[in-house]
């Protein structure tokens, strides 16, 4: 019932509205003029109502009680002795007294036929049916539009026998004809009173009704089908739900469509999230962690079904050079041609990704190593045929390529991974340009790197890597001038020192972070060291880093960002550079050397003498401190030869 009553409200106001929209201002306010409207009309129909209701049951009763005095009181008259003189004139007193009632009475037949008739009532019977439908006993309520009439049969009882010998019991001894205005009728307080609270109540349920409805279809219902949404939305993690747009309130309507654009808009970046997270954002193939997945369900079905398959791990050889000099906008030119010559020449089943940086790798499903060498080798002659044309020029690419077989060369992810890499260091190690493959016999190798890498890892991992403070002491004063700061693994109540796990490091791809943990650390705690040290404010700290960390770009800003974020003068920091580092890329360290000077950091050559052409970078390089090759240190008091030149050394640098 209520279902249907809500249906055909909205069918109402869909006929009414016809497609518009309405706001919740306006909605409200044509309510409350709908309710002014319902409520006079209301009132006005239950006004005739309960007028009609008042002269339906209160008229005869009152019309009974005034013809029921007006007989009780010429029955006492008649007791009396009174004749029809008598009785006539207390009849025109009761018209005189109540002008607008008129009161008349009529014998009975059988009085007449004891008594005789009054002169002139037998005409009016004749001519007026309702006396003598009252004669034959039957009373009679006639209602005009301004007046009342109430005919009253008076029946004989044992009484009336006394004065009357004819009349039986029951018999009609005479009529009483009322008649007056209708709106003296009386209405009792009690009548008064429950017809208003009727009305009251009435009127309250048919408002709240009209209110739930309403408001229940355009406001409570919309807002349901939202929740509702949200509901499955969270449920069933589907974002193609859409909230329907059915209100014709403007203001949940605007909630819905901006909810449905919202959500729509969460979709998308739901979908490009997705996506990011299983391709590379630049060359649009698979990424490092998907590639990792794809490997990890290969090696799973290879291990159920004795399949092989072989893991190719390429690597740009002059990609480095194409980012510095021609800039970055190509170098992202020559990865995406990488990428689209890698996919270009492999079946569908095969997985090419993008593993960082300019590195890459191919995974072939079931393909023993023999057939994976072609493959590789097929890859990398497509590498080098291909010249990409810029304004500058064509640029020529060239790729190293590693490989590795499940399960002869590991048989989890991460030892294929490592192998790979150790076939890629080898690769570049004897010429670049070329495919290489690890023997089956290079296994334990393998293991060896494998075990490093994983304790390297954990050790970053479980935040073991430390800094060791090492004082520097002049000499002359005998004053701790500074700490070297070195780099320290944590095992138990042990320390693993640089010199432990420095190269393992290096060739695994995690000197670079471990230089940042110790820079990080080492600034922290920079003041307690100082004060353990007793040292002045002239302490300073000597900080090994690799030349990948030195030649990054963003490392000038880090570092004085960093230095700033502790609060240290920035004279107090000096990074160690050697001889080795800065020779590949003079030009870059000097550069490095100039912006960073200009911020007060210094910085110090170390192991000088160890190359040819050591006192070279006394002339490029603006050093503060010079390291000289512990070699020349070792036998200083015994040998007169490293005395001499350790002697000389530091005359020339000492100017």
């Amino acid at each position: 019932m209520e279902q249907l009553s809500e249906n055909k409200v909205d069918i109402l106001v869909s006929r009414i509205l016809k497609g518009k929209r309405i706001n919740f201002a306006r909605l409200t306010l044509c309510l409350a003029l709908a309710i002014i409207i319902f409520s006079i009309l209301f009132i006005f129909t239950t006004s005739k109502l309960i007028k009609e209701k008042s002269i339906r049951d209160l008229s005869k009763y009152e019309a009974q009680q005034i013809s029921r005095l007006v007989y009780e009181s010429l029955y006492a008259g008649m007791i009396k002795g009174w004749n029809k003189d008598d009785i006539t004139a207390s009849i025109n007193r009761l018209n005189t007294v109540r002008p607008d009632m008129k009161v008349h009475a009529y014998r009975g037949f059988p009085v007449i036929s004891e008594f005789g008739d009054i002169p002139g009532e037998e005409e009016i019977r004749a001519k007026d049916r309702d006396i003598m439908k009252a004669m034959a006993g039957q009373e009679s309520l006639i209602r005009t539009e301004h007046f009342i009439r109430y005919l009253y049969p008076i029946v004989a009882d044992k009484s009336c026998r006394a004065c009357h010998k004819k009349l039986n019991t029951g018999d009609t001894a005479g009529v009483i004809d009322i008649s007056y205005p209708i709106e003296n009728l009386k209405v009792s307080l009690n009548f008064l009173v429950n017809v208003g609270l009727a009305f009251f109540i009435a009127f309250v349920t048919i408002i709240f009704m009209i209110f739930y409805m309403l408001i229940n279809r355009f406001m409570i219902n919309p807002i349901m089908d939202l929740v509702r949404t949200i509901r499955e939305i969270i449920t069933l993690q589907d974002m193609n739900k859409r909230v329907p747009a059915t209100s014709y309130i403007t203001e949940v309507l605007s909630l819905t469509n901006h909810f449905n654009k919202l959500l729509h808009t969460v979709q998308e970046y739901y979908q490009q999230l997705e996506e990011l997270s299983y391709k590379d954002p630049l060359t649009q193939i698979y990424n490092r962690r998907k590639f990792e997945e794809f490997l990890e369900y290969e090696v799973s079905r290879a291990k159920r079904y004795g399949h092989r398959f072989s893991v190719v791990m390429v690597d740009m050889d002059n990609f480095k050079y194409i980012n510095d000099t021609l800039g970055h906008p190509v170098g992202d030119i020559v990865l995406k041609e990488v990428a689209n010559i890698l996919t270009g020449n492999i079946r569908s089943s095969d997985v090419a990704a993008r593993m960082g940086g300019d590195e890459f790798a191919v995974m072939l499903p079931e393909t023993e190593i023999k057939n994976g060498l072609i493959v590789a080798e097929k890859l990398r002659k497509a590498l080098c045929e291909t010249q990409i044309g810029i304004i500058a020029g064509n640029i020529k690419i060239q790729a190293s390529f590693g490989m590795a077989e499940y399960p002869s060369n590991g048989d989890t992810m991460a030892e294929l991974l490592t192998a790979c890499d150790v076939a890629l260091y080898r690769a570049k190690h004897f010429g670049r340009n070329k495919v290489v493959m690890l023997e089956t016999e290079d296994k334990e190798v393998t293991m060896d790197v494998v075990s490093r890498g994983e304790s390297l890892r954990k050790a970053i991992e479980e935040d073991r890597v430390e800094p060791f403070f090492q004082p520097i002491v002049d000499l002359t004063t005998g004053e701790c001038m500074g700490v070297d700061v070195l780099a320290t693994i944590k095992d138990g109540e042990s320390r693993m020192f640089a010199k432990q796990f420095i190269l393992s490091a290096d060739e695994l791809g995690y000197l670079e972070s471990i230089d940042s943990i110790i820079f990080e650390k080492a600034l922290a705690r920079y003041q307690k060291v100082r004060e353990a040290l007793k040292a002045g404010d002239d302490l300073r700290l000597f900080f090994h880093s690799s030349p990948k960390r030195f030649l990054n770009c963003k490392f000038s800003s880090e570092t004085i960002e960093a230095i700033d974020r502790y609060g240290i003068p920035h004279r107090n920091i000096v990074f160690q550079v050697s001889e080795s580092a800065a020779l590949p890329r003079l030009n870059d360290f000097i550069e490095l050397l100039r912006k960073l000077r200009e911020q007060e950091i210094v910085f110090s050559l170390k192991n000088f003498g160890s190359g040819f052409s050591s006192f070279m970078y006394l002339k490029y390089l603006d050093v503060s401190y010079v390291k000289i090759e512990g070699s020349y240190i070792r036998n200083i008091e015994v040998d007169e030869r490293n005395r001499l030149l350790v002697s000389h050394i530091h005359q020339i640098v000492s100017k």
